[in-house]
């Protein structure tokens, strides 16, 4: 069994700040334990001192020469591991480098082999050499980021999958992650702005737009507004009649144009036309909103799962679909929800839930383990009756201090992030590794992880059968593509000559 620890390189309190790097990187290509060099590895140079100075030219750049240094990984094989010599080991590392980290950070890794047990250690700088962002770790982000790389990596070299070492430091992710600014939802008014853009763009007079949208479901009707004193188009989308049955629905089952904002009026939207009306036909649809990434997923094994990806790409791309007129209220319907069906794809992806009877299965599992964990709970909880008033202090500000990190990560300027992981870190010092209060925090982390799954699995079970139902549709562009063809077509075969006659349309 394999076992990985993290610990951060602090900066040193007196002398050269980044003392403690520059040793660190010593240690490890150290020419003694690697084999006279032969198993080191890095992406900023082969000697120690070349690696040192590349890192401190980055921080240098961003002028980030002090507080945390780097971080310093080791992944550390059994010694009856099977398959774990030097070569395994080494490309095992190097294949961690190049996916966690990249070309974002300075690293260098080396393979020791001075003990019984092979290990690998990894070095790399705390100042990302791209964007100047400072490497942040906290609690949990092992297992969901750089657990799920280290274990794919072990499968590929025919190894046992790693342990975390949790008495060692706390790990992470970048502080870019944090730093990316939260995106608006979709809403019903910008789906239908959306719709008018995309016919607009379809669209060569006022007639054709109208057909456009009644194509894409709408029911459109011209008006007159006495107060506004101008005429205006309502539209009554696929969905309305859907909406109508929810009594607790705020949307209105149709909307005027001059409640969309400017340029989606009467006159905009004819005005917009004029402006393409010479223009031949493209095939540009309306650029979805930033929200709508399409995040990549796993490669669906089944039908289910291959609807579930379907119905996501559907709902991105539905302006690109040739959607028939009983399939756009759905899909509307999930574009409004589409960080739930990602949630929830990618759930039944990386659990492998092939069918209903896999979903039922993995549910009950679920309901087992959150019992247990219930019961684990209310232990615990009679424990902390027993705490002495110190101990009942440092609890609670330990997990005032991790609340800080969870909540307002992102607020924290790089020093203050670095003092309050500072200070936990003393704590559990304190505490001997992993305090208790630590396993509590986890416990409750634990627990609502299973609820957060249990919500998915229920809500993946009842919408089984629509997602079932989601059919293939050719793409839009490809049947206007095809239209066009079939137009030219029929022009050459009327404006054909042949040579025996002078009249068009014989053969």
């Amino acid at each position: 069994m394999a076992i990985t620890k993290v610990t951060n390189i602090g900066a040193a309190k007196k002398g050269n700040p980044s003392s403690h790097l520059l040793h660190a990187i010593h240690y490890i290509m150290n020419p003694e334990k690697t084999k006279e060099g032969l198993w080191v590895g890095s992406n900023c140079g082969m000697r120690a001192q070349e690696c040192y100075e590349a890192m401190m030219s980055t921080k240098q750049d961003f002028g980030k020469e002090y507080g945390r240094q780097g971080y310093h990984f080791v992944i550390s094989f059994a010694p009856e591991e099977q398959g774990a010599n030097e070569e395994t080991a080494f490309a095992l590392g190097r294949d961690f480098c190049q996916e966690y980290l990249g070309e974002a950070y300075d690293y260098c890794y080396a393979v020791h082999n001075d003990h019984k047990h092979m290990h690998v250690h990894i070095i790399f700088n705390s100042v990302d050499r791209l964007e100047g962002y400072k490497y942040r770790y906290v609690n949990g982000d092992w297992e969901k980021r750089i657990q799920p790389i280290t274990d794919r990596l072990c499968r590929k070299y025919n190894l046992q999958e790693l342990v975390y070492d949790k008495a060692s430091n706390r790990k992470g992710k970048s502080y870019a992650e944090h730093a990316a600014q939260k995106e608006g939802r979709w809403n019903w008014k910008q789906i239908i702005r959306a719709d008018i853009d995309a016919a607009i763009c379809r669209s060569s007079n006022i007639d054709d737009f109208f057909s456009q949208m009644q194509e894409m479901g709408y029911q459109t009707r011209l008006g007159h507004s006495k107060k506004r004193d101008c005429d205006y188009i309502s539209y009554h989308p696929p969905y309305a009649d859907d909406l109508s049955k929810n009594p607790g629905t705020k949307e209105r089952r149709s909307r005027r144009d001059y409640l969309l904002g400017d340029g989606y009026t009467y006159a905009d939207v004819k005005r917009r036309i004029a402006l393409r009306e010479t223009m031949p036909r493209t095939y540009v649809v309306a650029e979805p909103m930033k929200r709508l990434y399409y995040r990549s997923l796993h490669v669906p094994q089944s039908r289910f799962q291959v609807c579930a990806v379907r119905r996501i790409k559907q709902a991105h791309e539905f302006h690109f679909m040739d959607l028939r007129i009983k399939e756009q209220a759905r899909v509307r319907k999930d574009l409004l929800a589409i960080d739930r069906l990602t949630e929830e794809c990618s759930f039944l992806l990386d659990h492998d839930i092939k069918d209903l009877e896999d979903a039922k299965i993995l549910l009950e599992e679920i309901k087992r383990n959150l019992s247990m964990e219930k019961h684990k709970q209310e232990a615990g909880n009679y424990v902390d009756q027993t705490l002495t008033e110190e101990e009942r202090d440092d609890k609670a500000r330990y997990i005032l201090l991790a609340s800080k990190i969870e909540m307002h990560e992102a607020d924290l300027s790089d020093e203050e992030f670095e003092l309050i992981t500072d200070e936990m870190d003393l704590l559990e010092q304190k505490y001997d590794g992993v305090t208790f209060f630590y396993e509590r925090l986890q416990d409750g982390h634990v627990l609502e992880k299973l609820k957060s799954d249990k919500r998915i699995l229920n809500r993946i079970i009842k919408r089984y059968e629509e997602t079932m139902s989601v059919r293939e549709v050719p793409y839009r562009i490809e049947i206007l593509k095809k239209m066009d063809q079939e137009k030219i077509d029929r022009k050459e075969a009327v404006d054909y000559v042949p040579e025996s006659g002078t009249q068009k349309g014989g053969v």
